[in-house]
């Protein structure tokens, strides 16, 4: 599963500060990349995938908020802003996590409001999720339509 902490910190320009939390991102992203690979290999013997893009729920995960000292002083207020954020969320998180988790049964077992839908190759739960996911999309659009002259215009000119 995907975690918006990853999004909350890259829109805060913030250094990642320890090697562990470097590779635990890195790790988040190629999972997500090898899954769509593997939900289209897998497909042929009814194998099912689904990557969940779990917004903020009231959880412990902010309870014990902690950084390490930067090792690029420039990043030290940064680092500073984004612990107080993140200690400021505990308690405050939107999303109720076992309401959350029936909804990610339901989808994996398409049964409740997931009844008669495709299961998606990945889904936002909660509305924060799907808000970054949503402004995700609409500014990546809007980057191709701005450009779409340009990146349309690759193809070969057929000879007369």
């Amino acid at each position: 599963m995907k975690s918006l902490v990853q999004n909350f910190k890259k829109k805060s320009n913030t250094s990642y500060t320890t090697i562990q939390t470097k590779y635990k991102l890195i790790t988040k992203f190629l999972t997500l990349g090898i899954a769509e690979r593997i939900a289209k290999e897998v497909a042929m013997f009814g194998v099912k995938s689904i990557t969940f893009d779990v917004g903020m729920h009231r959880t412990q995960v902010f309870g014990n908020v902690y950084m390490e000292s930067p090792h690029i002083p420039e990043y030290a207020e940064l680092d500073k802003a984004l612990l107080g954020q993140l200690k400021m969320v505990h308690g405050n998180e939107p999303g109720d996590p076992k309401k959350a988790v029936e909804r990610m049964v339901d989808v994996v077992g398409e049964e409740g409001a997931s009844e008669g839908k495709t299961l998606p190759l990945r889904l936002p739960i909660g509305r924060d999720s799907l808000k970054i996911v949503r402004d995700k999309c609409k500014a990546t659009l809007d980057t191709y339509k701005e450009r779409e002259e340009m990146i349309a215009s690759t193809d070969v000119v057929p000879a007369q």
